[in-house]
């Protein structure tokens, strides 16, 4: 749905590339941790469709006050308006729309929508998508990055991209700064990754409703921008946790890039429920496709049902974050006096950067306050049939069985966490499947879990567990 202008906020549609703004926001320029292999272009590729535009200029003085506007901002005073537009194509050729969107009005906004556009060289649109910025709400004189991507081959070095704001709502929040620390970029696998962590020195409770990123050139043109694909929700005074903003690289490469932005959406919240919960042990490993892993189990010692998210950071011995991730976990409600395990693996900068993952020193793991709720899920214990497991060399250890539904009704899916274990029970691996189809009484279904283990690890007499779970509907 579109939303209608509110308080006689001007639209506006602009096309151009603007020195990067100087604001209170978070900047650096660090090398990144693996250089590209394309040479450093001189300026932005020819064959990439072209943004005619004038160059704004760019007020040096310090951040707009709130409810106030800044006549010498790219966006006229008054207006939410888009700047600073770039397009390039990745390695796959999809396309990669870039901007930036200030608020220059006197009032906080959110729900900001954005028409993006493909116009040909005689006027007709050739592609058009509403899309929205990496961060909901922007207070006065704030800036937040748009990214988009689609696929279309009927563009053309003729091809003009227009960026309008058709539709956004106002509203009031009690905006907090967020501190940035221990930030750095690597590059590999088709991504540039900016990793770090956020700490709240607000005093205050917050929510941290976004974070994204934004790279620039020398001469201040956005390169690439996006939201972060790992970063906590909630943070209490003086809590930290780490995050990770990924952004695809243009097919040329990335080494024109030579500073980058940060960007928060943090808001004063009330303090947030401090649920019992307890780490039982964890683990790191790297399996035989050279992926990292980082596996533990969590005990929920509260008194009610828990959906919850995990986020995990690794650090290298300068207390600089390499890479985050964040994972839920295998069920949704973890009853009281219940035990899951876990297994971060989604790791876009140590799985892709080479060699980067030797630079790890220590890792954390904590809870998500922000996503993490009781819940009214519910979901009972099934039995099963264990038909073994076989090694792959590609895959590791397959396990496959049977789930059978006893309980006298329905079950709407299953949930199959296997667990392999040392001769102490600590945990060594551990991955898990789901059975998402309904599994009436007395029905079963085939589950298959597999598991990837460490080059060389001994798969005989392995001990293990079946953990075997079904949702009530």
């Amino acid at each position: 749905m579109k939303l209608s202008p509110k308080f006689g906020f001007a639209l506006t549609s602009l096309s151009i590339a603007a020195a990067m703004l100087a604001c209170s926001l978070f900047t650096g320029a660090p090398t990144p941790t693996v250089a590209p292999e394309s040479p450093t272009p001189e300026s932005t590729p020819t064959e990439l469709p072209t943004i005619a535009s004038p160059q704004p200029t760019i007020d040096e003085a310090a951040p707009t006050e709130k409810n106030t506007v800044d006549p010498n901002a790219p966006v006229p005073a008054g207006e939410l308006g888009v700047f600073n537009i770039n397009v390039y194509q990745d390695e796959y050729d999809y396309w990669y729309f870039n901007a930036l969107v200030m608020n220059n009005t006197d009032r906080t906004v959110d729900s900001i929508e954005i028409e993006v556009a493909a116009v040909g060289a005689n006027g007709e649109i050739l592609y058009s998508e509403t899309t929205y910025p990496s961060l909901y709400s922007l207070t006065p004189g704030e800036v937040s990055p748009i990214s988009t991507w689609f696929w279309d081959e009927n563009f053309t070095a003729d091809t003009q991209f227009t960026a309008e704001i058709v539709g956004y709502s106002s509203t009031e929040i009690e905006r907090s700064a967020l501190t940035f620390q221990g930030t750095t970029m690597s590059e590999g696998g088709g991504y540039l990754n900016i990793t770090g962590e956020v700490l709240n020195s607000s005093g205050q409770p917050l929510n941290i409703n976004g974070l994204a990123a934004a790279t620039f050139d020398a001469t201040g043109n956005m390169i690439m921008a996006g939201s972060a694909s790992a970063d906590i929700g909630y943070l209490d005074p003086d809590q930290t946790a780490p995050f990770r903003i990924s952004l695809t690289s243009p097919k040329e490469g990335t080494a024109v890039v030579s500073d980058y932005v940060l960007y928060s959406d943090a808001s004063i919240s009330e303090t947030s429920e401090n649920y019992a919960l307890a780490f039982l042990g964890k683990r790191d490993y790297i399996d035989t496709d050279g992926f990292y892993h980082l596996v533990g189990e969590i005990q929920n010692n509260s008194s009610v049902k828990l959906n919850i998210r995990l986020i995990a950071g690794i650090y290298d011995a300068n207390d600089v974050v390499l890479d985050a991730d964040t994972v839920d976990l295998p069920i949704y409600a973890l009853a009281p006096g219940e035990t899951i395990s876990y297994n971060f693996q989604n790791w876009t900068a140590l799985n892709n950067v080479s060699d980067l993952a030797q630079n790890s020193a220590r890792y954390t793991v904590q809870w998500d306050p922000g996503w993490t709720w009781d819940t009214q899920y519910t979901y009972i214990d099934l039995p099963y049939s264990d038909a073994g497991y076989e090694y792959d060399d590609f895959w590791g250890l397959v396990f496959k069985g049977k789930v059978s539904n006893n309980s006298g009704g329905s079950v709407s899916s299953a949930t199959i966490v296997i667990n392999i274990r040392d001769a102490a029970g600590n945990l060594l691996f551990t991955d898990d499947a789901g059975v998402y189809e309904e599994i009436p009484d007395g029905g079963s279904a085939d589950y298959e879990v597999t598991i990837p283990i460490e080059l060389n690890f001994d798969t005989t007499n392995l001990i293990y567990e079946i953990i075997a779970k079904g949702e009530l509907p």
